[in-house]
Protein backbone atom coordinates (compact mmCIF):
# COMPACT_ATOMS: atom_id res chain seq x y z
CA UNK A 1 0.00 0.00 0.00
CA UNK A 2 1.75 2.81 -1.27
CA UNK A 3 0.80 5.95 0.78
CA UNK A 4 0.71 8.40 -1.98
CA UNK A 5 -2.37 6.35 -3.21
CA UNK A 6 -4.16 8.34 -0.02
CA UNK A 7 -1.50 11.36 0.64
CA UNK A 8 0.14 13.34 -1.27
CA UNK A 9 2.18 17.01 -1.04
CA UNK A 10 1.68 18.67 -3.49
CA UNK A 11 3.75 21.51 -2.53
CA UNK A 12 5.07 23.93 0.35
CA UNK A 13 5.59 27.02 -2.10
CA UNK A 14 4.73 30.64 -1.11
CA UNK A 15 3.31 30.22 2.20
CA UNK A 16 1.00 27.63 0.57
CA UNK A 17 0.84 24.00 2.00
CA UNK A 18 -0.93 22.18 -1.06
CA UNK A 19 -1.69 18.42 -0.38
CA UNK A 20 -4.43 15.58 -1.35
CA UNK A 21 -6.17 13.23 0.64
CA UNK A 22 -7.92 10.61 -1.27
CA UNK A 23 -9.15 7.52 -1.82
CA UNK A 24 -11.36 5.68 1.19
CA UNK A 25 -9.94 5.60 4.39
CA UNK A 26 -10.78 2.51 5.87
CA UNK A 27 -9.31 1.71 9.54
CA UNK A 28 -7.09 -1.09 7.77
CA UNK A 29 -5.95 1.83 5.47
CA UNK A 30 -5.37 4.27 8.57
CA UNK A 31 -3.61 1.93 10.32
CA UNK A 32 -1.40 1.10 7.83
CA UNK A 33 -0.63 4.29 6.44
CA UNK A 34 -1.14 6.77 9.25
CA UNK A 35 2.39 7.74 11.00
CA UNK A 36 3.84 7.79 7.79
CA UNK A 37 1.27 10.11 6.72
CA UNK A 38 1.43 11.87 10.42
CA UNK A 39 5.00 12.41 9.77
CA UNK A 40 4.90 13.71 6.24
CA UNK A 41 2.50 16.67 6.95
CA UNK A 42 4.50 17.57 9.77
CA UNK A 43 7.70 17.74 7.80
CA UNK A 44 5.13 20.10 5.52
CA UNK A 45 3.89 22.30 8.20
CA UNK A 46 7.55 22.61 9.87
CA UNK A 47 9.28 23.98 6.33
CA UNK A 48 6.86 26.69 6.81
CA UNK A 49 9.29 27.68 9.49
CA UNK A 50 7.21 29.13 11.89
CA UNK A 51 5.31 31.84 9.62
CA UNK A 52 1.57 32.02 9.32
CA UNK A 53 0.59 29.91 6.16
CA UNK A 54 -1.91 28.82 4.46
CA UNK A 55 -3.50 25.22 3.70
CA UNK A 56 -5.07 23.93 0.30
CA UNK A 57 -6.78 20.41 1.22
CA UNK A 58 -7.64 18.65 -1.89
CA UNK A 59 -10.01 16.48 -0.84
CA UNK A 60 -11.98 15.83 -4.52
CA UNK A 61 -10.93 12.15 -4.47
CA UNK A 62 -11.49 11.72 -0.97
CA UNK A 63 -14.06 9.57 0.37
CA UNK A 64 -15.61 9.78 3.40
CA UNK A 65 -13.40 8.08 5.68
CA UNK A 66 -13.72 5.33 8.97
CA UNK A 67 -13.61 6.99 12.50
CA UNK A 68 -10.00 6.42 12.82
CA UNK A 69 -9.20 8.22 9.93
CA UNK A 70 -11.23 11.14 10.94
CA UNK A 71 -8.91 10.91 14.24
CA UNK A 72 -6.00 11.50 12.18
CA UNK A 73 -7.02 14.49 10.09
CA UNK A 74 -8.10 16.16 13.34
CA UNK A 75 -4.24 15.59 14.59
CA UNK A 76 -3.18 17.25 11.11
CA UNK A 77 -5.77 20.02 11.95
CA UNK A 78 -4.45 20.84 15.62
CA UNK A 79 -0.85 20.50 14.73
CA UNK A 80 -1.07 22.80 11.92
CA UNK A 81 -3.23 25.47 13.99
CA UNK A 82 -0.62 24.84 16.94
CA UNK A 83 2.45 25.94 14.22
CA UNK A 84 0.33 28.96 12.62
CA UNK A 85 -1.75 28.19 10.82
CA UNK A 86 -3.86 30.92 9.31
CA UNK A 87 -6.53 29.37 6.90
CA UNK A 88 -7.51 26.23 5.04
CA UNK A 89 -9.29 26.13 2.04
CA UNK A 90 -10.48 22.88 1.16
CA UNK A 91 -11.66 21.75 -1.74
CA UNK A 92 -14.51 19.16 -1.08
CA UNK A 93 -17.68 18.80 -3.95
CA UNK A 94 -19.33 15.89 -1.68
CA UNK A 95 -21.42 16.53 0.96
CA UNK A 96 -20.45 13.46 2.78
CA UNK A 97 -16.86 13.90 2.63
CA UNK A 98 -17.75 17.76 3.96
CA UNK A 99 -19.59 16.63 7.14
CA UNK A 100 -16.65 14.04 7.83
CA UNK A 101 -14.02 17.03 7.42
CA UNK A 102 -16.46 19.23 9.53
CA UNK A 103 -16.28 16.40 12.10
CA UNK A 104 -12.72 16.22 12.64
CA UNK A 105 -12.30 20.19 12.96
CA UNK A 106 -15.01 20.62 15.66
CA UNK A 107 -12.97 17.89 17.01
CA UNK A 108 -9.77 20.75 17.77
CA UNK A 109 -12.26 23.08 19.23
CA UNK A 110 -12.63 25.32 17.12
CA UNK A 111 -13.99 25.34 13.17
CA UNK A 112 -13.24 29.04 12.28
CA UNK A 113 -10.04 28.72 10.01
CA UNK A 114 -11.54 26.64 7.18
CA UNK A 115 -13.34 27.82 3.89
CA UNK A 116 -14.92 25.31 2.19
CA UNK A 117 -15.20 25.41 -1.98
CA UNK A 118 -16.18 22.97 -4.25
CA UNK A 119 -13.08 23.70 -7.04
CA UNK A 120 -9.84 23.79 -7.12
CA UNK A 121 -10.31 26.75 -9.50
CA UNK A 122 -12.20 28.70 -6.60
CA UNK A 123 -9.53 27.40 -4.12
CA UNK A 124 -7.06 29.08 -5.73
CA UNK A 125 -8.71 32.67 -6.13
CA UNK A 126 -9.68 32.31 -2.17
CA UNK A 127 -5.66 31.54 -1.43
CA UNK A 128 -4.56 34.38 -3.21
CA UNK A 129 -6.88 36.65 -1.76
CA UNK A 130 -5.89 35.26 1.79
CA UNK A 131 -2.53 35.45 1.05
CA UNK A 132 -2.90 39.23 1.69
CA UNK A 133 -3.44 38.95 5.14
CA UNK A 134 -0.24 36.96 5.85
Amino acid sequence: MAIADYFFVVSTKDSVFHFQLKGLWTEDVVVQISTQMLALFKQAVDSMGGRRFLVLADLREFLPPAQQAKEIVTQTMKYAREHNLYKTVEVMPSALSRLAIRQSAEATGQDDFRVVVATIEEAWVVINKLKQSL
